[in-house]
C-alpha cells in the first residue's frame, strides 16, 4: 500500500488537487504495480510563513531577494514591510503568447511577488492566432477597447462561444477549457486570474519570466 505525502504552501484550488493527486497516483501504480486504488496520497497545505528554505521563511527570503535585486518585496504580507506598489504603463515588458497577441503582466510573482493574483492586460491583434488555454482558476476580462470572442468547452463536450464587446466583461470559472479568437478588429483586454501559480515565467518559460524580473527592479 504506497502513501505518498505532498508538503506545498496553501491555496491550491479543489481542482488543481485533484489533477495533483490523480497524476500521482497514475504514476505511484503503474512504476509500482499497485491497482490505483491502493495508492494514498496526502495533502499537507503549509501557510507560506512556516515555510522556510536554507534557514529563512518565506517572507524572510522574498526581502532577501528584494535586497539582492532579484525580486520586489512590495507584497510582503504580515510585517512593516508590505506597502502599495504602483507598475506605470510602460514598466512591464510585454509577452507574445501567440501570433498577434501581446500580454502584459503587471501583476504577477516575478514583477509584484504576489502571491495568489495575476493581472495584465492583452493586446489582441485583429487576425490573431488562436489562444488555447485550459483554465484550472478562475478567470475575468474586461473589455476596454474592440471586442473579443472566447470558445469554451467543459467536461462532458458541452460548448459554447462569447464574444465581449467594449465595457462588456467576461467571467470564467475554473475547469474551462477556452479559446481566445480573433474577432477582425483590435482590441484591448484587462485580465485577473486569482489562484494557482502567480510565476509566469514557470508558464512561458524563464526568458520571459527573467524579463519580468529586471522589470521589476526598477518599479516603485
Amino acid at each position: 500500500m504506497p502513501i505518498v505525502t505532498v508538503a506545498m504552501y496553501d491555496g491550491r484550488t479543489l481542482a488543481q488537487k485533484r489533477e495533483l493527486v490523480q497524476g500521482i497516483t497514475d504514476v505511484v501504480a503503474r512504476v509500482t504495480g499497485n491497482t490505483p486504488e491502493a495508492v494514498h496520497v496526502l495533502i499537507e497545505e503549509v501557510k507560506r510563513e512556516h515555510w522556510a528554505i536554507g534557514g529563512l521563511l518565506h517572507p524572510d527570503r522574498q526581502a532577501a531577494r528584494a535586497a539582492a535585486g532579484t525580486a520586489p518585496a512590495a507584497n510582503t504580507t504580515g510585517g512593516a514591510r508590505a506597502r502599495p506598489l504602483k507598475v506605470g504603463v510602460s514598466a512591464v515588458p510585454a509577452l507574445e503568447l501567440v501570433k498577434g497577441m501581446n500580454t502584459t503582466y503587471n501583476v504577477c510573482q516575478e514583477t509584484v511577488g504576489s502571491d495568489t493574483l495575476r493581472m495584465g492586460v492583452c493586446h489582441h491583434g485583429p487576425d490573431m492566432a488562436d489562444l488555447k488555454w485550459a483554465g484550472k482558476v478562475e478567470e475575468a476580462f474586461y473589455v476596454a477597447k474592440g471586442s473579443i470572442k472566447v470558445r469554451w468547452e467543459v467536461e462532458g463536450g458541452e460548448t459554447g462561444e462569447l464574444v465581449a464587446r467594449e465595457g462588456e466583461q467576461i467571467f470564467l470559472p475554473r475547469g474551462l477549457n477556452y479559446a481566445l479568437q480573433a474577432t477582425g478588429e483590435p482590441a484591448v483586454n484587462v485580465f485577473a486570474i486569482a489562484g494557482g501559480s502567480t510565476s509566469v515565467g514557470a508558464m512561458v518559460g524563464p526568458d520571459g519570466g527573467a524579463q519580468l524580473r529586471s522589470a521589476a527592479a526598477r518599479l516603485g
